[in-house]
């Protein structure tokens, strides 16, 4: 009885183990919950790396209800040495986000993000419909940025925020 047992819990810790092993994109992608701009919480260690986060494709001012394609893109000097390379939660204040590539962006909690796919990147591709009101005045869109080193750990990893914004036009 007591041998049966024995292996029966060699057996379960053999599988749990197998099981984080073979599924650990899962743990890092969010592993703090939904997207936040709180990457900063865990991704860190290259304070001394530069980051530029890129929003292409905004207009200098934009046309209520047109829908506009849009990019946004990590350049950095942290080189990924692994499969992972960057990640980004993105909100706006005015509009509608809509994800264009579902391979790599979602939407979650009003939030533009990437998928776990979508952190093998530093370039995603989405749409952005202006708000259809007219009145509602200057719209922002909040980016925080991660360029990831690749090591399956938050460490040595560069965090970003940018702003950037946009008038409706007169």
């Amino acid at each position: 009885m007591k041998n049966g047992i024995l292996v029966l819990t060699v057996a379960v810790i053999i599988l749990s183990v197998a099981n984080l092993v073979l599924n650990k994109d899962d743990i890092y992608a969010h592993s703090n919950g939904v997207p936040s701009f709180e990457c900063d919480e865990c991704h860190s260690g290259a304070e001394d790396k530069n980051i530029e986060i890129l929003l292409k494709g905004v207009p200098e001012s934009y046309i209520s209800n047109k829908t506009y394609s849009l990019s946004l893109e990590i350049n950095s000097d942290v080189i990924s040495e692994g499969e992972y390379a960057g990640g980004f939660a993105l909100s706006v204040s005015g509009g509608k986000l809509i994800v264009e590539d579902r391979k790599n962006t979602q939407i979650s909690e009003n939030y533009l993000t990437h998928t776990i796919d979508g952190s093998k990147l530093r370039e995603w591709k989405f749409k952005w419909v202006a708000p259809a009101q007219k009145g509602v005045g200057e719209v922002e869109f909040t980016i925080m940025a991660v360029a990831a080193n690749g090591d399956y750990s938050p460490n040595g990893d560069v965090v970003g925020v940018e702003t950037f914004k946009v008038k409706p036009k007169k």
